[in-house]
């Protein structure tokens, strides 16, 4: 198989094994001053998040945001919701479909912040022109990006536009 007839599949793949190799090889190996899997993190959202959404949309589950646990998500973790996308169906409001789109939105026009604790990067806020404001555990975030991962699907090769 060519990596182009699977593209979206191989490359969210690959960019969860890039994640999971640096956490298996790098962050043994370097002293904690020298550990970027934060910032590896953020850069591999667009494989992990903004691909999914924009690829895959479809295969994303409308489940509400309460029913999400295993993901790593909790209601507690959204601040606003904002107001909410025409673009979104109304049953897809305040669930797994709108949380991704909002966290793409958020990613693509680099409306994310660190939070930290003194020493480390403890969670990143999530923030969109419509007032979203989400605020994620780095460890849940990490949770989260992974299963949605492995949850899509990637659209026949003859449909685009998966919306």
């Amino acid at each position: 198989m060519e990596y182009d007839e699977m593209f979206e599949r191989d490359f969210i793949a690959r960019t969860l094994e890039i994640v999971e190799q640096y956490e298996k090889y790098i962050m043994k190996s370097v002293s904690e001053t020298q550990q970027f899997e934060v910032t590896l993190l953020i850069n591999c959202l667009l494989g992990l998040l903004v691909l999914p959404k924009e690829r895959c949309y479809r295969s994303i589950p409308a489940k509400p945001i309460d029913e999400l646990e295993e993901w790593g998500l909790s209601p507690d973790f959204i601040q606003n919701w904002g107001k909410h996308s025409t673009k979104l169906k109304p049953e897809e409001h305040c669930t797994l479909v709108e949380f991704v789109s909002r966290l793409r939105n958020a990613v693509a026009h680099t409306r994310v912040c660190p939070h930290g604790n003194g020493v480390k990067i403890t969670s990143l806020e999530f923030t969109d022109e419509k007032g979203f404001c989400a605020v994620v555990p780095f460890d849940n975030l990490k949770t989260f990006v992974t299963k949605l991962a492995q949850s899509v699907k990637p659209p026949p090769k003859n449909m685009r536009d998966f919306r």
